[in-house]
Formats: structure tokens, C-alpha cells, sequence
């Protein structure tokens, strides 16, 4: 209650990020709105205040300050430029600035940043962010090159201190924690692994069968996501179990292919019946910042078939909720297929460990995590401010 009798307002946490198309960005809100009842929660979409602030010279800024930080040479690459454009450190900064702004106008009991493509800490109010990846994290694939990198050493420089200005940063994987420690120099007790969960409808799996011989695929970019290699093995496959099929959902690659479908792009209530009408669930990604993917399969009770790379080897355990193969090894990958298409009894065991690892990567668990360690920094903040 405030002096005069009047019930006091409730605290008001800030929520930032950019975009609403995110499908992660309304899960974690609606994470926090759970985890913490009696606060109330601002989203601060960057995206649009970005696009006010520019107004119509938003992607004139984007190329002048791109070809400024990368060099003329950009030019030559149209493909790249919209890409690298969006990593400038002019770009990093006016996000910052902009979500400073925000910040600052009102009482927050603290700050939460998803991503980490700007700086919202705030002189006053507690901060933390949310991430799945690390520009540097992308160095440790297999045959990376440091000039694979898209930003600049400013740019780094800047992802570099908005980790150091955090309180915590809640991690999805342990590969991005180490990421953290090893090339960005955060203390261990400052980086939290807090997973993530899955953005499709996950209805109840009662008694899934597993004898459809279909291979599912969910992934909205084809190339990066290891479709090419995927479609080599599925030939492979097909060689010995002529009426395995492969069902394509989330992008719409040109593939002629006896026995595949390709769906395209749908909403994430409409995944569901994908993952219960296939037997195994194949995505062979080469570079991948989490995979929320994996874990709708896993929570559907179905065997995966993966690279072994990134955060992967976190839920996927070789030999136990599926097989972990390395990068281009397509006869492996065939290989695997064809074990688990032949083996329904297999796959209902490997999709029992998938379903029991996934209890783990749930939005709740992710929301608890939070809830706990954030009141830990807070209560540590309040007992210093006390004995000053």
C-alpha cells in the first residue's frame, strides 16, 4: 500500500526484443508472465521503434553505414549485403540507444533482453539477456573460418560488453555457456543455461506408431539445415526400403524426388500432425544456434537423426534417443535411417528417451530457472544497497 491508502502499482519488468514474428519472443513472455504473476510486463519491440526512427531512409542507412564497416567491396555481393547489413555496429547502437530510451521512462524492477544484436542495459535498472548463440560460437563448427564471421571487431567489441554490463545471461545450450566463458571472458556464475521450449501445440501422444517408414524434415531454410545431405541419404535409403518417404514441412526447396513431399511453410499449431504422422525425425543441420525443432520432435515421442554439432549433443544422446552423425557423413546418415525405419520397436525406445529428455526443455522449466536466479541478483542487490 502507498502513504495515502491507495494499493501501490506492481512492479513492471522490461521485456525487450526485436520483432513479433519471432515465435520465441511471445513464449518467453508468456514464460515470464507465469514465473512472475504479480509483475506486469512491457514488450519493447525494437524492430518498430527502429523502423519510426529511420522512417523511409531505414534501408539507405542499412547500405551507407554496411558499405562504411565492411568496404565498397560489398556492393559486388548484393546477396550479402541485406544479410551483413543487419549486423552493422551503427545498427548494434542505435537498437541500444533506442531501448535505453525506453527503458528510462518508467520503474523497472529489472530487464530482459532476447537476443544479443544490441545492448539494453540501463544505469539503474537490472539487467539480463536471453540468447541462443554467439557470433564467435559460429568459429567452432568443423572447417569455420574466423572470416566466416559476418561482423566487424566493433561489433564484437560491443556483443563483447553487453555481456560483461549483464547481471546474468540465461543460455539455451551449454555450447553458447562455454562460448561465453572461453571467448568472451564472462565469469562461470554469470552464465546460466535456462533452455528453451518448443513453439508448436504439443498435444498428448498416446500410443504413437512408428511403422509409417516417413522421415520428417522441419526447417525454413533448406541448405543451412542440411536438407542436400538429408535428400542424398533418402536416395540411398530408398535403394533398400523402396517405400520409405520423406515429408518436407517449412521450406519449399525444387525437389523431384520419388517418395518426398514438400509442405512448405505452416503455422506452428499445424506441425503437430507432421510429427505424429512420421516415424523418424531427421534435420542434419550444419550450423544451428538451438534447434527448438528437435525438442517439439522429442516432446512427440519420436527418434532423431542429427548432426553433431552446437547445442544438439545437449538432447541428443548417440545410441540412446537417436544417432548423431558428423558432418557430411551421408552413408552414416543413411545408415541410421534405415536402422530405425526397419526397427519400429527401436524407434518406440528411442522415442520413450525423447520424450523424457524433453520434460526438461519446456518454456515452464525455462520461466523457473529464470524466476529463481533473477531473485537471487536482486535479493544480493537489495542486501548491498542495505549494508551501504
Amino acid at each position: 500500500m502507498s502513504s495515502d491508502g491507495e494499493a501501490s502499482p506492481p512492479p513492471r519488468i522490461a521485456l525487450v526484443g526485436i520483432g513479433r514474428n519471432s515465435y520465441t519472443n511471445p513464449s518467453v513472455a508468456e514464460a515470464l508472465r507465469r514465473a512472475f504473476p504479480r509483475c506486469e510486463i512491457d514488450w519493447i519491440d525494437l524492430r518498430e521503434l527502429v523502423e519510426q526512427r529511420t522512417h523511409r531512409l531505414g534501408k539507405l542507412f542499412t547500405v551507407v553505414h554496411a558499405i562504411r564497416e565492411l568496404g565498397p567491396a560489398i556492393l559486388l555481393r548484393p546477396m550479402q549485403l541485406g544479410r551483413k547489413g543487419a549486423w552493422t555496429a551503427f545498427l548494434f547502437r542505435l537498437r541500444s540507444r533506442i531501448a535505453r530510451e525506453q527503458i528510462s521512462r518508467r520503474r523497472y524492477l529489472f530487464s530482459l533482453q532476447i537476443q544479443s544484436t544490441f545492448d539494453a542495459s540501463t544505469p539503474g535498472v537490472p539487467h539480463f539477456v536471453y540468447s541462443d548463440n554467439t557470433v564467435l560460437a559460429n568459429t567452432h563448427y568443423k572447417n569455420a573460418r574466423r572470416s566466416d564471421v559476418p561482423v566487424t571487431r566493433e561489433w564484437l567489441a560491443l556483443e563483447r560488453q553487453l555481456y560483461h554490463n549483464a547481471q546474468v545471461t540465461f543460455v539455451m545450450s551449454r555450447n553458447v555457456g562455454r562460448s561465453l566463458v572461453e571467448d568472451y571472458g564472462c565469469e562461470p556464475d554469470k552464465v546460466v543455461c535456462a533452455y528453451g521450449g518448443p513453439n508448436a501445440s504439443i498435444a498428448p501422444v498416446q500410443d504413437k506408431k512408428y511403422d509409417q517408414r516417413n522421415i520428417l524434415f522441419v526447417g525454413v531454410v533448406w541448405n543451412r539445415k542440411g536438407g542436400p545431405e538429408l535428400l542424398q541419404a533418402f536416395r540411398l535409403v530408398r535403394q533398400q526400403i523402396p517405400d520409405a518417404t520423406l515429408t518436407i514441412v517449412g521450406c519449399s526447396p525444387e525437389v523431384d524426388e520419388p517418395g518426398c513431399r514438400v509442405v512448405g511453410r505452416v503455422p506452428p499449431s499445424a506441425l503437430g500432425s507432421y510429427y505424429a504422422n512420421a516415424s523418424v525425425f531427421c534435420m542434419p543441420t550444419r550450423l544451428e544456434p538451438f534447434g527448438i525443432v528437435y525438442v517439439e520432435a522429442m516432446a512427440h515421442k519420436m527418434p532423431i537423426v542429427a548432426t553433431n554439432v552446437a547445442a544438439i549433443p545437449d538432447f541428443v544422446t548417440n545410441g540412446e534417443n537417436g544417432f548423431l552423425l558428423e558432418l557430411d557423413d551421408i552413408e552414416g546418415l543413411a545408415d541410421a535411417l534405415v536402422k530405425l525405419l526397419r526397427d519400429p520397436e527401436l524407434c518406440r525406445r528411442m522415442g520413450e528417451r525423447s520424450y523424457a529428455v524433453s520434460r526438461t526443455y519446456t518454456w515452464d522449466n525455462t520461466g523457473e530457472i529464470m524466476r529463481n536466479t533473477i531473485e537471487q541478483v536482486l535479493q544480493a542487490g537489495e542486501k548491498q544497497a542495505r549494508a551501504h
